[in-house]
Protein backbone atom coordinates (compact mmCIF):
# COMPACT_ATOMS: atom_id res chain seq x y z
CA UNK A 1 0.00 0.00 0.00
CA UNK A 2 2.90 2.31 0.80
CA UNK A 3 4.04 1.61 -2.57
CA UNK A 4 1.02 2.87 -4.24
CA UNK A 5 0.86 6.07 -2.57
CA UNK A 6 4.53 6.98 -3.32
CA UNK A 7 4.22 5.88 -6.96
CA UNK A 8 1.22 7.58 -7.23
CA UNK A 9 2.61 10.70 -5.53
CA UNK A 10 6.17 10.36 -7.97
CA UNK A 11 3.37 10.31 -11.04
CA UNK A 12 1.64 13.39 -9.69
CA UNK A 13 4.15 15.61 -8.67
CA UNK A 14 5.61 15.03 -12.05
CA UNK A 15 2.23 15.30 -13.90
CA UNK A 16 1.51 18.73 -12.02
CA UNK A 17 5.63 20.05 -13.20
CA UNK A 18 5.19 19.31 -16.48
CA UNK A 19 1.54 21.05 -16.52
CA UNK A 20 2.49 23.78 -14.23
CA UNK A 21 5.61 24.65 -17.15
CA UNK A 22 3.14 24.32 -20.13
CA UNK A 23 0.59 26.51 -18.36
CA UNK A 24 3.47 29.34 -17.74
CA UNK A 25 4.48 29.38 -21.41
CA UNK A 26 0.80 29.24 -22.39
CA UNK A 27 -0.11 32.22 -19.94
CA UNK A 28 -2.79 29.95 -18.72
CA UNK A 29 -4.40 28.99 -15.25
CA UNK A 30 -1.30 27.77 -12.69
CA UNK A 31 -4.06 26.71 -9.76
CA UNK A 32 -4.96 23.33 -10.84
CA UNK A 33 -1.50 22.20 -11.76
CA UNK A 34 0.07 23.29 -8.36
CA UNK A 35 -2.75 21.61 -6.62
CA UNK A 36 -1.95 18.41 -8.37
CA UNK A 37 1.76 19.18 -8.03
CA UNK A 38 1.12 19.66 -4.15
CA UNK A 39 -1.06 16.97 -3.67
CA UNK A 40 1.54 13.61 -5.53
CA UNK A 41 4.23 15.44 -3.12
CA UNK A 42 1.87 15.01 -0.30
CA UNK A 43 1.25 10.96 -1.23
CA UNK A 44 4.91 10.33 -2.24
CA UNK A 45 5.45 11.56 1.74
CA UNK A 46 2.77 9.27 3.00
CA UNK A 47 4.18 6.60 1.35
CA UNK A 48 7.83 7.36 2.30
CA UNK A 49 6.76 7.39 5.77
CA UNK A 50 4.65 4.28 5.68
CA UNK A 51 7.54 2.56 4.30
CA UNK A 52 9.61 3.54 6.76
CA UNK A 53 7.32 2.49 9.25
CA UNK A 54 6.57 -0.98 7.88
CA UNK A 55 10.50 -1.38 7.48
CA UNK A 56 11.04 -0.80 11.29
CA UNK A 57 7.68 -3.20 12.22
CA UNK A 58 9.33 -5.95 9.73
CA UNK A 59 12.85 -5.76 11.49
CA UNK A 60 11.01 -5.88 14.68
CA UNK A 61 8.99 -9.03 14.28
CA UNK A 62 11.63 -10.65 12.21
CA UNK A 63 14.93 -9.81 14.50
CA UNK A 64 13.33 -8.89 17.78
CA UNK A 65 14.68 -5.25 17.29
CA UNK A 66 13.48 -1.71 16.42
CA UNK A 67 15.21 1.57 15.84
CA UNK A 68 13.66 3.44 17.48
CA UNK A 69 15.63 6.82 16.98
CA UNK A 70 18.08 7.83 14.51
CA UNK A 71 20.59 10.99 13.79
CA UNK A 72 21.98 11.34 10.63
CA UNK A 73 25.07 13.89 10.01
CA UNK A 74 25.24 13.51 6.36
CA UNK A 75 28.25 15.63 5.68
CA UNK A 76 30.38 13.75 7.35
CA UNK A 77 28.43 10.60 6.49
CA UNK A 78 28.30 8.81 10.42
CA UNK A 79 24.61 7.69 11.99
CA UNK A 80 23.91 7.42 15.11
CA UNK A 81 21.08 4.64 15.90
CA UNK A 82 18.99 3.71 19.00
CA UNK A 83 17.42 0.64 19.12
CA UNK A 84 15.21 -1.32 21.46
CA UNK A 85 15.93 -5.35 21.91
CA UNK A 86 12.83 -8.00 23.20
CA UNK A 87 15.61 -10.41 23.19
CA UNK A 88 18.90 -8.98 24.92
CA UNK A 89 21.16 -12.56 25.05
CA UNK A 90 24.86 -11.29 23.47
CA UNK A 91 24.01 -14.06 20.29
CA UNK A 92 20.94 -11.81 19.54
CA UNK A 93 22.99 -8.65 19.89
CA UNK A 94 25.43 -9.63 18.23
CA UNK A 95 23.18 -10.87 15.10
CA UNK A 96 21.33 -7.81 15.21
CA UNK A 97 24.50 -5.60 14.95
CA UNK A 98 25.88 -7.37 12.05
CA UNK A 99 22.44 -7.15 10.60
CA UNK A 100 22.42 -3.09 10.86
CA UNK A 101 26.11 -2.74 9.79
CA UNK A 102 25.21 -4.65 6.54
CA UNK A 103 22.13 -2.59 6.30
CA UNK A 104 24.61 0.92 6.73
CA UNK A 105 27.90 0.30 4.07
CA UNK A 106 27.18 3.57 2.16
CA UNK A 107 28.72 5.89 5.45
CA UNK A 108 31.77 6.34 6.75
CA UNK A 109 30.28 4.92 10.23
CA UNK A 110 28.07 4.25 12.50
CA UNK A 111 27.03 4.39 16.54
CA UNK A 112 24.40 1.52 17.98
CA UNK A 113 23.18 2.21 21.64
CA UNK A 114 21.61 -1.07 22.04
CA UNK A 115 18.34 -1.30 24.86
CA UNK A 116 15.97 -3.21 26.49
CA UNK A 117 12.07 -2.93 25.17
CA UNK A 118 10.76 -0.07 26.80
CA UNK A 119 9.01 -1.09 30.08
CA UNK A 120 6.20 1.28 29.55
CA UNK A 121 4.37 3.22 26.90
CA UNK A 122 5.78 6.37 27.73
CA UNK A 123 9.44 5.84 26.76
CA UNK A 124 11.05 5.31 23.39
CA UNK A 125 13.26 2.63 25.16
CA UNK A 126 14.70 1.00 27.82
CA UNK A 127 18.22 0.26 30.02
CA UNK A 128 21.27 0.57 27.71
CA UNK A 129 22.70 -2.75 26.91
CA UNK A 130 25.62 -2.32 25.20
CA UNK A 131 27.19 0.25 22.58
CA UNK A 132 29.15 -0.15 19.14
CA UNK A 133 30.45 1.75 16.75
CA UNK A 134 31.64 0.46 13.39
CA UNK A 135 33.62 2.23 10.62
CA UNK A 136 33.39 1.78 7.13
CA UNK A 137 36.26 3.66 5.57
CA UNK A 138 39.31 5.18 6.86
CA UNK A 139 37.48 8.42 7.43
CA UNK A 140 35.08 6.04 9.63
CA UNK A 141 38.27 4.72 11.67
CA UNK A 142 39.24 8.49 12.03
CA UNK A 143 35.58 9.38 13.70
CA UNK A 144 35.38 6.28 15.67
CA UNK A 145 38.99 6.29 17.28
CA UNK A 146 39.93 2.48 15.54
CA UNK A 147 42.87 1.54 13.42
CA UNK A 148 41.19 0.93 10.47
CA UNK A 149 38.35 0.49 8.46
CA UNK A 150 35.90 -2.66 8.91
CA UNK A 151 36.53 -2.32 12.75
CA UNK A 152 33.99 -2.65 14.85
CA UNK A 153 34.44 -1.53 18.44
CA UNK A 154 32.65 -2.29 21.61
CA UNK A 155 32.23 0.22 24.61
Amino acid sequence: MDSIFAILGILGFLVGIVWLIVNLFRKKQKKVPMIILIAGFSLFLIGLIMGTSAINEKNSKENGYKIVETTKKENIKQNYYRVTLKNTSEKNIEENLNKIIDDNKDLNSIFIYFHKSPENKDSKFGDLIATYKHAYTDDGAIQIGADGPGETIKN
